[in-house]
Formats: structure tokens, sequence, C-alpha cells
């Protein structure tokens, strides 16, 4: 029993239809997933971001890193370690933020998908009710208390 704005609505998960069982199982599932990946990014987000902010604060020295490499051909003598390891850590964070936002939007795409096809199958089947009911209304009330919109595509 769902209580929600003060109504009382009768819901049981057992008068679904089988498929709207097993696609709500699925996009629960891959919600957290999703949520999971969402929250992964935040670290290498933060790190580029300072990163991008420190080079931008030391723009001229970077500047004329390039300038002394095309100049002489060589990098040797012009960078220092100091430089070359923050480039090489910028290098890293950047790849490893390419990589996880690859995965958030496969995830995100499995997730939108599947909760687009629940969309469309409870607009012709809900329930196994044979009389008039508010299974759907229940249902979409249900999952939005989980975090899924079924209301809007």
């Amino acid at each position: 029993m769902i209580i929600n704005g003060g109504y009382k609505l009768d819901f049981s998960y057992s008068k679904l239809s089988y498929t709207v069982q097993k696609k709500s199982d699925t996009v629960l599932v891959l919600k957290e997933v999703f949520d999971k990946k969402r929250d992964s990014l935040k670290l290498p987000v933060g790190m580029s971001c300072l990163l991008s902010f420190y080079i931008l604060l030391y723009h001229n020295r970077y500047i004329s890193y390039l300038n002394a490499i095309f100049e002489n051909n060589s990098s040797e003598s012009a960078i220092k370690n100091f430089d070359l390891i923050i480039l090489l850590i910028i290098t890293a964070t950047i790849s490893i933020l390419y990589l996880l936002l690859k995965e958030f939007k496969k995830a995100k795409d499995r997730y939108d998908g599947l909760r687009k096809d629940l969309i469309k199958t409870i607009n012709s089947e809900v329930c196994t009710c044979k009389n008039t009911c508010d299974c759907k209304d229940a249902y979409i009330k249900f999952m939005e208390e989980k975090g899924i919109d079924l209301i809007f595509i």
C-alpha cells in the first residue's frame, strides 16, 4: 500500500503483468548502475577542472615551453620535471575521464531505452486485473518514489 499525498492506493507488485514486473526489476537495476557511473565521474571531473585551472593560471610558462620546443626542436632543456609531471597527470586524468564518460553514456542509453520501453508498455498493459482499477497510477507513483520518471519521455 502506498501513501502519497494523503491518498492510500492499493498497489501490489504481484498484480502487475509479468513483462512489467521484469522490465521494472531491470530498470531499477539499471538506475542503480546509472547512478553509480554518474557518481564515479565526480572525482575525475574535479581533478580535470583543478588541473586545467592550474594550466590557465600558468599559461605563460607553458606557452614559453611550446616556443622553446618549436625553436630548438628539443624538449629536454625546456620543460621542468614538475611541469612534465603535471602534464602527464592531466593527460592521464583526461584519458580516464573520457573512458568513464563512455561507460556513463552507455549506461544512460540503456537506462533511458528501457525506461521509454516501459512507458510504452504501461500504456497498453499494466496489470492482470479483470475489472477497472487504478494500478497504472499506483505503479507510476511507486516508480516515482524509486526515482524513475514514467510520465515524461
